[in-house]
C-alpha cells in the first residue's frame, strides 16, 4: 500500500524524478525523462505496479529523515531495537548515464535488513525478463532495460527480487540501479559511494550561488533545491507531471480521476525570485503555477470551471477563482499575495489593468 503523499521525499537529477517514502520504498520513478512511463508506480496502484524498498527487517521504532545541506541527497535513519542504520539515496546528475544510487550505512549495533525490488515497466503493464549477471541482475522489457549492481546475494520470489543482509556499525552496502535501452549492452556498474559524494558536491556548488540571508534562509534554500530538481535541464522548463490513475494502473474508472505528481511551487518561487534576480514577468508566471494546479477539479463533483462560466457569458473576473483556489492551496495563496503586491507597485508607477481581465495582462494608462 502506498504511503501518504506528505510522507514522500523528492529525488531529482534535472531530467527525471523519484519519490521515496519514509519506509524506504521508492514508489515512483520515471526514466530517462520526466514524461517517460514509470517503472515504479506503486504510488498510483499497488506493490505489483513497481517499487524498490530497502528497510530494516525488524520493527522500526523511529525514523529520522533529511536532505544533506544544499542538496537533494536524502538521508533516512531507521532506529530499531538492534541498532540504527542510515539509507542514503540520490539520483546522480546526468553524464550520459541514468543511475539511481542507494547506500546502506550502519550507525550502531547490527541491524538485519530486507530488500524488495519489483520492476514493472510502463506503469506496471510490462513484467520484465530478469536474468542473473556478474554482481547483480538485469531486467529487460520491451525497449527498456535495467541493471541492479550490489554485493548482496539476490534471489527471485513471486516475480520480484528479494534479499536479506545484516549491516553492522561502520559497514556500507551499496546498490546502483541503471536504466539503458534494451538494444544496447548493459553499462558497467557505478560506484554508489563515489556517485553520492559527487552528487552532493554538485548540488552544493549550485546552491552556493544563493546569496539570500534573511528570514527562513534554510527553507528558501530547500525550496530552491527542490525547484532545481524539478527543472528539465535540456530546456530549463519546470516539470509538472499529470497522470491518469485509470490509465496508469490499468483500472476502469469512468470518472477519469486525475492525480498530479509534482510540486505546487508558487509559494517557494514568490519567496526565492528576488534571490537570483528573476524579472517580474517571470515571477508572475511562476506565481500562477500553484493556482493553475489547484484550479482543476474532479469531474465527479460536477463543479464547473471558471472557463466554463466565462464561455457561457458569466461576468466573473478571472482573479476570483484564483483567490478561491488559493484558499485550497497555501502555495497558491503565496503566489496570489505576490501578485497583489506587484499590482500595488505597478499602480504606484502609473500602471494598471483593465477591469474584467487577468491581472497578468497589463496596459499603460
Amino acid at each position: 500500500m502506498a504511503s501518504r503523499i506528505e510522507d514522500y521525499a523528492l529525488l531529482g537529477d534535472t531530467e527525471s524524478a523519484a519519490l521515496v517514502g519514509k519506509d524506504g520504498s521508492i514508489d515512483w520513478l520515471t526514466v530517462p525523462r520526466f514524461d517517460s512511463p514509470a517503472c515504479f508506480a506503486a504510488l498510483l496502484g499497488t506493490e505489483g505496479n513497481g517499487r524498490w524498498q530497502i528497510a530494516p527487517a525488524s520493527r522500526v521504532l523511529r525514523v529520522e529523515r533529511s536532505y544533506r545541506p544544499g542538496s537533494l541527497v536524502l538521508e533516512t535513519v531507521f532506529h530499531t531495537a538492534e541498532g540504527s542504520v542510515a539509507l542514503i539515496d540520490c539520483l546522480p546528475p546526468r553524464d550520459g548515464r541514468y543511475d539511481l544510487a542507494r547506500l546502506v550505512e550502519g550507525r550502531s549495533g547490527s541491524v538485519p535488513m530486507r530488500l524488495h525490488l519489483t520492476i514493472r515497466f510502463d506503469y506496471g503493464s510490462i513484467v520484465p525478463w530478469v536474468r542473473r549477471c556478474p554482481g547483480g541482475i538485469t531486467a529487460v522489457g520491451g525497449p527498456d532495460a535495467m541493471r541492479l549492481a550490489t554485493p548482496v546475494e539476490l534471489r527471485s520470489e513471486n516475480l520480484e527480487t528479494t534479499a536479506e543482509f545484516t549491516v553492522a556499525a561502520g559497514q556500507r552496502v551499496p546498490f546502483t540501479l541503471t536504466w539503458y535501452p534494451s538494444d544496447t549492452p548493459a553499462p558497467q556498474p557505478l560506484d554508489a559511494v563515489t556517485a553520492i559524494a559527487e552528487s552532493e558536491a554538485w548540488w552544493r556548488a549550485w546552491s552556493s550561488g544563493c546569496t539570500y540571508d534573511g528570514d527562513y534562509a534554510d527553507e528558501v534554500l530547500s525550496s530552491l533545491t527542490v525547484l532545481k530538481g524539478l527543472t528539465y535541464a535540456p530546456s530549463g522548463g519546470l516539470a509538472r507531471r499529470r497522470v491518469s490513475r485509470a490509465s496508469a494502473v490499468r483500472q476502469p474508472n469512468p470518472q477519469d480521476r486525475r492525480w498530479c505528481v509534482g510540486v505546487a511551487a508558487a509559494g517557494a518561487r514568490a519567496v526565492s525570485a528576488p534571490v537570483f534576480g528573476v524579472s517580474l514577468s517571470t515571477e508572475r508566471r511562476f506565481c500562477g503555477l500553484g493556482a493553475n494546479i489547484c484550479r482543476r477539479r474532479d469531474r465527479k463533483s460536477g463543479a464547473e470551471s471558471w472557463r466554463t462560466r466565462r464561455r457561457r457569458g458569466s461576468r466573473v473576473w478571472a482573479g476570483r477563482p484564483r483567490r478561491r483556489a488559493a484558499m485550497r492551496c497555501p502555495a497558491a495563496s503565496a503566489g496570489v499575495v505576490a501578485r497583489r503586491a506587484e499590482a500595488v507597485r505597478h499602480r504606484e508607477l502609473g500602471f494598471g489593468y483593465r477591469a474584467g481581465r487577468s491581472p497578468s495582462r497589463w496596459r499603460s494608462r
